[in-house]
């Protein structure tokens, strides 16, 4: 707990955190309810104290229409469904080993699904890409999910 307690004290500096009680003591008691930003669905079943409440999922917001580009990708792909791929925003296909892109670009050629992959694009790789792959390296990865074709989708290979 200390090293929390010096966390907390070096970033909250400026909204005045030295004049805050010791971590331990706000835990011990001294606040009636902690909201904490987690699920059940991810963390699996945590005991919690009385006065924890998980409220995972609060900064979701609904999707906006996608731009356009997109939305006509994502609907040309309604009957089977989209895909949306990221490895997040530092592993993208330009720092990864060839036989795995090439492993990856192999595996998307074989979905009926279209694939929205959030990656850097090269020349190099956008050569390569199937019909059903679109490359960039930022998606409006909120409003994406929120589409009805990006849903519980089961990935099934071509026949």
């Amino acid at each position: 707990l200390p090293r929390m307690d010096n966390i907390m004290r070096t970033h909250f500096a400026t909204v005045g955190a030295s004049n805050w009680p010791y971590i331990a003591d706000i835990l011990r008691g001294r606040q009636t309810l902690t909201l904490v930003d987690a699920s059940f669905t991810m963390t699996g079943s945590i005991a919690h104290a009385p006065n924890v409440a998980d409220i995972g999922g609060l900064h979701i917001v609904p999707g906006q229409p996608l731009p356009k580009d997109i939305a006509d990708f994502v609907s040309s792909f309604a009957e089977h469904g989209i895909i949306y791929f990221s490895m997040g925003s530092y592993l993208n296909a330009e720092i990864l080993e060839e036989w795995r892109v090439e492993r990856l670009i192999r595996l998307f050629a074989t979905l009926k699904q279209g694939v929205l992959w959030k990656t850097t694009t090269s020349p190099r790789l956008s050569a390569r890409l199937p019909s059903n792959v679109k490359t960039s390296k930022w998606f409006p990865q909120n409003d994406v999910l929120g589409e009805d074709d990006v849903d519980d989708i089961p990935i099934e290979p071509k026949s």
